[in-house]
């Protein structure tokens, strides 16, 4: 039997901040969590890629304190070695574009520690509304100017890693509810380099001409806390199966709570001691098997503690021990 210490099984052996306390929304404080490959939990016989959403806005102060700084290099060793850890192949960075200076150090760094892993580890951008926000202001909502600069940035200083995720060649890009603006995407997609695979939110990635697939997201329908939502990952799993030459990315989740988060609007799916973790995955299983792989599955989120959705901390299991 191997040796151990009582600190080694118990101390918090995660890249969350050991000043971590925990919070009212959910997310636990820093302390010992499991280190079996997530991807464990699917169907038997899956070769899913398993990814994780990788927030970097932390140390702003228009967020709330979490005990460290997104854009610090030993932070993002520290959870890239953790993600690692725990059999998450890569990350997908939520980015603001270039002109958030903070968050795209943040991300070049995350960059930098892919290409270092030895192939063991892979990023990809996901465009998040928030970049083209004031180009939103500005233009009458039109923020396809601003889409094709971010896109031909993202190329020449993402894409060409060899560490960047392609699928057939193409790089992947994510986009984040930048339709809530108004997008000429046929310009936007003749406009920019790097023949990027676009993957857009939700299901709507199966059938617009403009996209290349869709990747699925913790979505909320109703008000009650404790259904976990998975009629709507049912949904996507169907249409996905209808555009089988189309990009599915699934996702799995261990809730969700923005009472803490300054745009939060009280929307809540409970963590139920892990179940709701659990059951996410064994969703998947009804559409997909050893004999039908799902290409790729995304954990929302690693490290949104605002919406009470990241696992970096852990998943509270609701044991303890009475001495």
């Amino acid at each position: 039997m191997a040796a151990t210490t009582l600190q080694a099984e118990t101390g918090n052996n995660t890249s969350t901040a050991d000043s971590f306390a925990g919070q009212t929304n959910g997310n636990a404080r820093a302390g010992n969590v499991s280190k079996l490959p997530i991807g464990s939990l699917l169907y038997s016989g899956a070769t899913t890629k398993v990814y994780a959403t990788w927030l970097s806005w932390f140390g702003q102060s228009n967020h709330i304190n979490v005990g460290y700084d997104s854009d610090s290099a030993g932070q993002v060793h520290a959870q890239v070695q953790d993600m690692m850890s725990r059999g998450i192949a890569g990350a997908i960075a939520d980015w603001f574009g270039p002109a958030n200076s903070s968050i795209e150090a943040a991300t070049q760094l995350l960059k930098k520690e892919a290409e270092s892993s030895g192939g063991q580890f892979q990023f990809a951008i996901m465009e998040d509304k928030g970049a083209v926000g004031s180009a939103a202001m500005n233009n009458g909502c039109d923020v396809s100017d601003q889409l094709i600069s971010d896109l031909n940035y993202i190329a020449s200083q993402y894409e060409s890693s060899p560490a960047y995720i392609t699928v057939d060649g193409r790089p992947v890009v994510y986009f984040f509810d930048v339709d809530a603006f108004y997008v000429d995407w046929a310009r936007v997609l003749s406009s920019v380099t790097g023949n990027p695979l676009v993957l857009i939110r939700g299901a709507d990635g199966f059938t617009r001409s403009t996209a290349d697939g869709g990747y699925s997201w913790v979505d909320i329908q109703n008000a009650n806390p404790f259904d976990p939502e998975l009629s709507l990952q049912d949904s996507f799993f169907q249409t996905a199966k209808q555009a089988p030459n189309r990009l599915a990315i699934g996702t799995a989740f261990k809730g969700f709570n923005d009472t803490l988060a300054a745009w939060g609007t009280n929307r809540v799916i409970d963590q139920d001691c892990g179940e709701t973790w659990l059951h996410s995955f064994r969703e998947v299983g009804k559409f997909y098997s050893s004999g039908n792989q799902l290409p790729a599955l995304q954990i929302a989120t690693w490290n949104d503690y605002e919406e009470g959705t990241g696992i970096e901390t852990g998943i509270d299991n609701c044991v303890f021990l009475v001495p």
